[in-house]
């Protein structure tokens, strides 16, 4: 798709050092995110990824810490940046960036000022403020289209990922694209609904979202 397309260009780009992926939730920024992740390995020789509001125990440097063996989380920055020095082209991902703490922020501002050659790839809501960003903008997808990139072809994707019968999707072709426009679509819709498939017919689908929309 045109933004997978972009994020590689400017994965492989060494003079572009900030891309924030822009859209509202349902749009599949974390589905780019683990896909440019994916593209990344044959990029980048080093990525760090953190959620910046993920539910843990732990506040996210103690997590980041965690991971790199560093007990003392006033001990994490320093052994961060020592470690990614060491790379030629380390990537920073950032899910949710715009709802960032103030001290997420300020700490990101120091990686990326202590490290020139680090990039920053973020997922955020709104647009940035800060001059210099590239933005790779996301929204819903088309229900048909002719390069197989729809959301048809994503619902279909996602109902033959979770074990959906070939026999049942072939059938019901004209109920999955209704599916795919009922949900507007939206990439997290599609993959909620895709996860029905498996148990219940296209069709019936169809009537109980029609019934029932609060069933996604």
């Amino acid at each position: 798709i045109d933004e997978m397309r972009q994020i590689q260009a400017w994965l492989a780009d060494p003079a572009s050092r900030r891309l924030q992926i822009v859209g509202m939730p349902g749009e599949g920024k974390p589905r780019l995110l683990r896909e440019a992740l994916r593209k990344a390995t044959g990029v980048c020789d080093a990525t760090i990824s953190l959620s910046t509001v993920q539910t843990s125990e732990l506040p996210w440097l103690d997590r980041l810490g965690q991971v790199l063996g560093i007990r003392e989380s006033d001990e994490v920055t320093g052994g961060l940046i020592q470690l990614l020095a060491d790379y030629r082209h380390p990537l920073l991902v950032l899910d949710d960036l715009d709802q960032s703490s103030g001290e997420m922020r300020l700490w990101v501002e120091e990686i990326m000022r202590r490290i020139p050659h680090l990039k920053l790839l973020g997922a955020a809501r709104h647009h940035p403020s800060e001059p210099g960003i590239e933005v790779c903008d996301v929204s819903s997808l088309a229900i048909k289209s002719a390069k197989g990139d729809s959301a048809t072809d994503l619902l279909v994707s996602f109902a033959r990922h979770f074990g959906a019968k070939d026999g049942d999707i072939e059938t019901g072709q004209e109920a999955l694209e209704q599916i795919a426009e009922l949900l507007d679509g939206l990439p997290l819709a599609l993959e909620v609904a895709a996860a029905w498939l498996p148990l219940v017919e296209p069709n019936t689908l169809v009537l109980k979202l029609h019934s029932s929309p609060d069933l996604i």
